[in-house]
């Protein structure tokens, strides 16, 4: 963990807030109770169309959230909109779905008449009237109060959605008012939630670090992500910041040093929708509800925002994002990741009852991709004299614009360096573009946005002109940044402007700019870019990955050079990466690079390959020379040798080495498994014997012997005879006798005296080898186990 100055006590972080208050003061405003009028009857964006929607409380005047009983919600037709066009099935209001029926005379989902097996399809408790007496049918359906998960008591934003039979998203939403003292939960069980708790340490990375869910069984690619977490609590929850990682690497920041000071978060429920109204707030506690992703890292004013590791990093060329949409079009399957880190010495807190995702997925997303934008501070850019003034306060999309905070008179008079990048809203309709600055430079940049385009000072006052908003502060000391948005109207042009904040620093050059936002085109005839499905395939030959090759997408339009990365015919490792491929043409302009519609498959390689392994020598054992002989030995033996494509493998064998084996072979299976769990299996013996005799004069001539069945091995001047002679014993002394036809094989051992002798005869009458062993405890008994001879054993 980095070195992070800060006010640790309490009395000392309130004395420097209060010192900064009347600079950080800002209103709010609050919106009203009933129906919102936010229609655009054909607007394409990342959200969908937005559609006006009647809460109806019948005479109530707010939602008891501990009823057990249902809520209408009307979504309201009109002349551009058709509601028999959407699809009942599709309909959601605040986490729950639209009730089923029996026996209703509403036509059934289109979706479900394709069933299979003969089943009834499904109904719904909907109706078609006209609500609102404007001569237009509006759409009336019913949903469990139970069910509205992203509702707590309080005022809040609640959002209805759906899709029309042909596909199209359709949103809209109202602030409704809700009682009630129930504390959600996250359920357990499902596959988009993880209802653990994380309890955040004070001033160090959260337990666990990260929290995971695993999703699995997911079709298509993401069209729609909220994220909700339930019952967060902590002291001072500007320490707070939280990070979302996603299977396929996307990074974002769901919220950064939001609150006011000196204010605890208590049993707080948060929902992150792209869709929400309202980002969360810098000057007041935090309320239940849902909220735009809320990024105000730049804020922290005792310290870096340090994500530890094994968080990703974000640096200028990769930096975190700042909408949930930066998941739009991947694979929702794998792990997701939430690594929650307090900053600040001196409070800590929890998330109780954990998080959950909200997934919707369709067959393909063709969406505006963020803009990354590069550069970096030379000599050669152009100038201007002295910059805006930081105020600390960011711009953003909802509420009253921000006004320009003109320029900083302690730099009126500097010669400062700057960059523009310049961006054309295409659409029929206005785009919040978010924008993140990421700097080598830590505070020694800062970035602005205009309208149409920029003059820079002198005068100072050219500042002003055309100014959409700003960032607020600059990056901090570790580079991270908080994030800015301003509203692009329809056909408009957005000029990014990044600024030295002091005269050139020579080794602090590097920045990037990260542009979020629908910012692309939607003119009928412009390019259509539409990727190949998911390719799933095994690993090459010895390889942890694979060379693919993949065909190119197909395009309609004016979509000029595509270009996909990674390339068709790069190896991808092992696991599922995501390919993005995009288009020169049909997008946005950009200066000084250009970029158009985008699409993204995934590429999966599985390890079909087992590993190999080879296994010891087989073993040969001794058993403690005691009277009466022994039964068992502890036997060490040397692990096996196993290799693998992939890194990672694991031997284990059965029986373990050091475990205690009886008289006799046994045999030892080893394990070899992979991280894929391919497995290869090898095996060898240990045989055990009772005793063993090694000749004075000639240690190359050995005996070992069984005393509980008579087999031996009688190792003889490089040849290795066994047999099963009969076994006498008397006392401490043991001898064993073989006379088959070929052979006499006479062993005499002594257990109490550590003493023995042996004699071979081979044909029998001639005496080949002998024995005589005066001291058997410093024998090696090395008699060989894979004999180059075996003589008949009777």
């Amino acid at each position: 963990m980095g070195t992070v100055a800060r006010f640790t006590q309490p009395t000392t972080r309130r004395a420097w807030f209060i010192g900064l208050a009347v600079c950080l003061i800002a209103g709010l405003i609050l919106m009203g109770l009933r129906s919102t009028t936010k229609v655009s009857a054909s607007q394409k964006g990342q959200t969908g169309a937005r559609a006006n929607i009647q809460v109806m409380l019948n005479g109530a005047e707010s939602i008891n959230l501990n009823s057990s009983g249902n809520l209408g919600v009307a979504l309201l037709g009109g002349a551009a909109f058709d509601v028999k066009s959407v699809d009942p099935a599709s309909l959601s209001f605040a986490g729950a779905s639209a009730m089923k029926v029996k026996g209703t005379d509403v036509p059934p989902s289109s979706a479900s008449s394709s069933d299979k097996g003969g089943k009834r399809p499904p109904t719904f408790n909907i109706a078609y009237k006209d609500v609102n007496k404007d001569g237009y049918a509006d759409l009336v359906a019913y949903f469990p109060i139970r069910g509205l998960s992203q509702l707590s008591a309080g005022t809040r934003e609640a959002f209805l959605r759906a899709r029309t039979y042909g596909g199209a998203a359709i949103t809209g939403s109202q602030f409704v008012q809700a009682t009630g003292d129930r504390q959600k939960k996250a359920p357990k069980g499902d596959g988009t939630c993880n209802g653990g708790t994380i309890t955040i340490n004070d001033d160090d990375a959260a337990t666990p670090y990260p929290s995971a869910i695993n999703v699995t069984g997911q079709t298509g690619v993401i069209s729609n992500l909220t994220v909700s977490i339930f019952n967060f609590n902590h002291d001072f929850a500007q320490d707070v910041s939280v990070l979302l990682v996603g299977p396929t690497g996307q990074k974002m920041i769901l919220f950064s040093m939001v609150g006011a000071s000196f204010t605890a978060a208590e049993n707080v429920n948060l929902t992150f929708d792209d869709a929400a109204t309202a980002y969360l707030p810098i000057d007041t506690a935090i309320a239940s509800g849902t909220y735009k992703p809320t990024n105000r890292a730049g804020q922290d004013l005792f310290g870096d925002v340090d994500f530890f590791a094994p968080a990703p990093q974000a640096t200028p060329a990769s930096p975190y994002y700042a909408t949930l949409s930066s998941f739009l079009g991947t694979d929702p399957n794998g792990t997701w990741s939430l690594y929650v880190v307090d900053n600040a010495e001196g409070d800590s807190g929890s998330i109780d009852s954990g998080w959950c995702l909200d997934i919707t997925t369709a067959p393909s997303v063709t969406t505006c991709a963020a803009t990354l934008l590069q550069g970096s501070f030379v000599a050669g850019d152009t100038t201007q004299t002295g910059r805006l003034f930081r105020d600390g306060i960011p711009s953003e999309c909802v509420g009253t614009a921000k006004t320009c905070p003109g320029d900083n008179p302690d730099s009126s008079k500097d010669t400062l360096h700057y960059d523009t990048y310049t961006l054309t809203n295409q659409n029929t309709s206005p785009v919040c573009v978010t924008v993140t600055t990421t700097s080598s430079c830590g505070f020694d940049v800062f970035t602005s946005a205009y309208l149409t385009s920029y003059t820079p000072p002198p005068p100072g006052t050219n500042l002003c002109t055309n100014y959409l908003g700003d960032e607020g502060l600059s990056p901090q000391d570790n580079g991270l940044n908080q994030s800015f948005s301003v509203t692009v109207p329809a056909g408009a042009t957005l000029v990014l402007v990044a600024n030295e904040v002091d005269p050139m620093d020579p080794l602090c050059e590097e920045y990037s700019l990260l542009v979020e936002g629908n910012i692309c085109p939607v003119v009928t005839g412009s390019c259509t870019l539409t990727c190949p499905a998911n390719i799933t395939t095994s690993n090459d030959p010895n390889q942890c990955g694979a060379v693919v090759n993949y065909p190119a997408p197909t395009t309609t339009g004016s979509c000029g050079t595509v270009t996909c990365s990674p390339a068709s015919g790069s190896f991808f490792p092992k696991g599922t990466t995501t390919v993005t491929c995009t288009a020169t043409g049909g997008g946005d302009l950009l200066a000084p690079a250009g970029g158009g519609p985008s699409c993204s498959f995934t590429v999966t390689v599985n390890d079909t390959q087992p590993p190999t392994i080879t296994c010891p020598m087989n073993v040969t054992a001794v058993t403690a020379q005691t009277c009466p002989p022994s039964s068992t030995a502890i036997v060490t033996y040397p692990p096996p040798i196993a290799s693998d494509n992939c890194p990672g493998v694991v031997t284990a064998c059965t029986p373990p080495s050091g475990s205690t084996f009886p008289l006799g072979a046994s045999t030892v299976t080893c394990t070899a498994t992979d991280t894929s769990g391919n497995t290869a299996t090898c095996s060898f013996t240990v045989t055990t014997f009772s005793g063993c005799l090694q000749d004075d004069a000639n240690p190359a001539i050995v005996v070992l012997f069984n005393t509980a069945t008579g087999e031996y091995r009688f190792c003889c001047n490089g040849t290795i005879f066994t047999g099963k002679g009969t076994v006498k014993q008397q006392g401490c002394v043991i001898q064993i006798e073989h006379n088959p036809a070929d052979r006499r094989v006479l062993i005499r051992a002594d257990f109490a005296a550590h003493s023995g002798t042996a004699s071979l005869q081979v044909p029998a009458g001639k005496t080949i080898c002998t024995i005589t062993d005066r001291n058997t405890s410093n024998n090696t008994c090395q008699c060989g186990s894979t004999p180059p001879t075996k003589s008949p054993t009777k």
